[in-house]
């Protein structure tokens, strides 16, 4: 066990205010993980991954500011390739994001960027396609 990252289990994060409950040294050795993350460098969490699910809540409210839908999937990709626990959640965090956006922009068809589509049809199902994923999603 590495005496330099500081334990953060035993609690479930459920969104980025999750970040404010922590103490101190979590939220140091957070921000340095994030800094490090998005300069290219992949810090050791060990079994401390809140540390991770703050990352994917910290990027999807980044992706709500600067409606970069391209720069949020490359980070999930990025931290999903390095941190391989996180797999799972890959697909959940994608098109949680999404469906804020389509939400927030009622409906209407959404391109996020040229590769990017989402649409609205009337039946109740959501359209999105992102290079090889591409899937219906009924919503009810």
């Amino acid at each position: 066990m590495n005496e330099n990252i500081p334990s953060w289990k035993g609690t479930k994060i459920s969104s980025l205010y999750s970040l404010r409950e922590a103490n101190k040294f979590q939220q140091q050795y957070y921000s340095l993980l994030k800094s490090a993350f998005i300069s290219g460098r992949y810090l050791e969490v060990e079994d401390n991954i809140n540390y991770l699910h703050a990352l994917i809540y910290d990027f999807e409210n980044d992706f709500k500011q600067n409606h970069d839908y391209k720069l949020f999937c490359n980070r999930i990709n990025v931290l999903v390739v390095n941190y391989p626990i996180m797999e799972v959640y890959r697909n959940d965090t994608l098109i949680r994001a999404l469906l804020n956006v389509i939400i927030r922009n009622k409906y209407k068809q959404i391109p996020i960027f040229e590769e990017y589509t989402i649409s609205f049809k009337r039946n109740g199902i959501f359209q999105y396609s992102c290079h090889t994923y591409k899937f219906d999603l009924r919503i009810t």
